[in-house]
């Protein structure tokens, strides 16, 4: 068993190695491309720094008008691995998806070589098995555009390991529990709850169905288990999530239809039909060989993953199907869309067949057999390379053909960075209008310090800032507080904003000042009095009030449950204003300290979760030790792991 541990833990370097240098082999970033470049990368890039500067990122000024950060799971904001390669990278840290997919590139193919090792797989076999996973090209796709899926997919294996040795009764069974609710918990932090959720269905099934010795009820209690622990371990970002969801567009049920369909069924097998940057079909002809080969011969496990493979290839095909509508009848389920994504269950299952398939073809003894599986290995390996290299050109080409990424940033920075570069630390990011389809910019001016009104879509946008998408008149960007106008259009500035002051034009881009200069933090209504910023962190502000009358203090913060406010140090009530949209505050006469101050709903309270994670591990770790201990002539650091 320690050829196959050190078979995997060579596999991943090798495997992160190879992206790596494949990223690398383009002048450009990668993998900041569709969702990873205008809405994942620069929310993950702010609660990094945030991090870095000793602050939690609970609230962000960045966009939509303030935006609850650290609840956003796409933000990963408590994923640890995002840490090194934004830690190896120079800021703005462009590169840096591109060292954290390679990084799951070789979590994803070292958790399959040991999966399959944990079957019986040799390790010749198991590798097999990794250099498929290593060249899906359904992982290059979702590398490509949306980060947090293939960081949360490339647990999955190490999960179902977990499973594997959780259905025996040997096992080691605190251990293989902190294993499996660590790598479960790691799909939900790395930046979306639907894999995980997969995740967490795949890995249930995978234990309950697996007859290893152990009695059924006791495979059931295991993988509740494992499902709680799992839950205290993420349950900083479960919680705020949850809290968050109750005021967001994810509470209404998307459409069942699939938003990227399956194309003709050539593409299953031919690595030219399946090349495109947006495919969900190709397997490969060898592959499907060698995966029905697996269950001809009964190879462990091979009843399940063909079952598997199946239903989730099923799925993918949308509302064409019962099947979709039957599961989403079933909370969360009916809370997400794109059944395309089910094809990465299929991929990870036939994948899975097809080394098990070969396995047993070659272990039959005769050369004619042993000729034919090694022929068809290399076939496997060949036909998903072409697709790999043909889709990798795909995105190049698509790439070549559209606006660079670096252009966009450096049109961005031209204009906007002067005037972020302007602001005190003790005063709020100017708040920009970015006048563009949002799929161009999105939220990258959030890497210059700015604020975009309207940024890339996250999925905990509430229903109030919905409503902003769509022109706005230069009397609601009055009140929305918009102090800057960037339009990559001419004219400069456009003819709705008749009025605004250019600052900047020319180099593909117009910047436009609101002459009415509205303030973040003022009074509601007009009238005498002041309001002045004295200090100020995003979630955190310090207002001097001075009036004569009784007044309303206007903050353009997005409100949510999380705002507090203090007035002269007592707290005060805080009322929702602009339709819900923002809040004030209420002072009576005379000169007053006002703290604004965001703490999210849930947070503590899963802090306190992960942190019973952790005391039951360490628990744990020390019972096992006193035992070791007790056991006569026994050294406890000696003892080997399960085999």
């Amino acid at each position: 068993m320690h050829s196959i541990f050190r078979a995997a833990l060579a596999a991943g370097v090798a495997a992160g190695t190879i992206a790596a240098a494949a990223f690398w082999s383009v002048g450009h970033p990668w993998t900041l491309r569709l969702d990873n470049a205008v809405v994942v990368f620069p929310m993950t890039l702010e609660a990094y720094r945030r991090w870095m500067a000793g602050e939690v990122p609970a609230w962000s000024n960045g966009l939509w008008a303030g935006f609850p950060l650290l609840a956003e799971p796409q933000t990963a904001g408590f994923y640890l691995p995002h840490l090194l390669p934004f830690w190896l990278t120079p800021d703005p840290h462009l590169r840096a998806f591109d060292l954290a997919t390679a990084l799951h590139a070789g979590i994803l193919v070292a958790g399959i070589v040991r999966l399959l090792g944990e079957l019986a797989a040799p390790p010749a076999v198991a590798l097999f098995g990794g250099a498929l996973a290593l060249l899906a090209g359904e992982f290059q796709f979702w590398a490509a555009g949306f980060l947090p899926w293939l960081a949360a997919v490339s647990w999955w294996p190490w999960t179902l390991l977990a499973a594997e040795r959780l259905a025996h009764a040997e096992a080691a069974f605190g251990r293989e529990l902190v294993l499996g609710s660590a790598t479960l918990a790691a799909q939900l932090l790395a930046g979306h709850p639907e894999p995980a959720l997969y995740g967490a269905a795949f890995a249930g099934l995978w234990l309950v169905t697996r007859q290893a010795g152990l009695p059924l009820r006791r495979r059931l209690a295991r993988a509740v288990l494992l499902g709680v622990l799992a839950a205290l371990l993420a349950a900083p970002q479960l919680l705020p999530t949850a809290v968050e969801m109750r005021d967001s567009t994810r509470t209404a049920a998307p459409a069942l239809g699939s938003l990227a369909p399956l194309q003709a069924a050539g593409g299953v097998v031919d690595p030219r039909v399946g090349s495109g940057p947006i495919v969900h079909s190709f397997v490969g002809a060898a592959t499907l060989i060698l995966a029905m080969s697996a269950v001809v011969l009964r190879a462990p496990r091979a009843p399940f993953l063909a079952l598997l493979a199946v239903g989730a290839w099923i799925l993918t095909l949308g509302d064409r199907t019962p099947l979709l509508a039957l599961l989403k009848a079933v909370p969360p389920f009916h809370l997400f869309r794109m059944p395309t994504k089910f094809f990465l269950i299929t991929e990870l299952a036939v994948i899975c067949l097809a080394a098990l398939g070969l396995g047993r073809l070659a272990s039959g003894g005769r050369r004619l057999r042993t000729g034919v599986a090694v022929a068809l290995a290399l076939a496997a390996v060949g036909e998903r390379a072409v697709q790999s290299v043909l889709r990798f050109r795909a995105y190049e080409e698509v790439t070549a053909a559209g606006e660079p990424l670096a252009t966009r940033i450096q049109l961005l920075a031209d204009h906007l960075l002067p005037w972020a570069r302007l602001r005190d630390g003790s005063a709020p990011p100017p708040r920009v209008l970015v006048d563009a389809p949002v799929a161009r910019f999105g939220n990258l001016a959030m890497i210059y310090g700015v604020e975009s009104l309207l940024g890339g879509v996250p999925g905990l946008l509430s229903p109030r800032h919905v409503r902003l998408v769509r022109p706005l008149s230069a009397d609601e960007l009055d009140a929305l507080g918009v102090e800057l106008v960037f339009s990559p259009a001419r004219p400069c500035p456009p003819p709705r904003l008749h009025g605004f002051v250019v600052l900047a034009s020319g180099g593909g881009g117009c910047l436009g000042r609101n002459p009415h200069r509205p303030r973040r933090y003022d009074f509601a209504n007009a009238g005498d009095g002041s309001v002045q910023v004295t200090a100020y962190r995003p979630g955190d502000v310090e207002l001097r009030v001075a009036t004569r009358s009784p007044r309303a203090i206007l903050a353009r913060e997005s409100w949510k449950a999380g705002w507090r406010a203090q007035v002269d140090g007592r707290p005060a009530p805080i009322h929702p204003a602009a339709d819900g949209l923002f809040f004030t505050v209420d002072v009576l006469p005379g000169v007053h300290l006002v703290r604004l101050t965001y703490r999210q709903p849930g947070l503590a309270l899963g802090i306190v979760g992960a942190g019973s994670w952790l005391g039951l591990v360490l628990a744990g770790a020390w019972a096992r030790h006193r035992r070791m201990r007790g056991r006569p002539g026994v050294d406890p650091l000696l003892v080997p792991p399960r085999a």
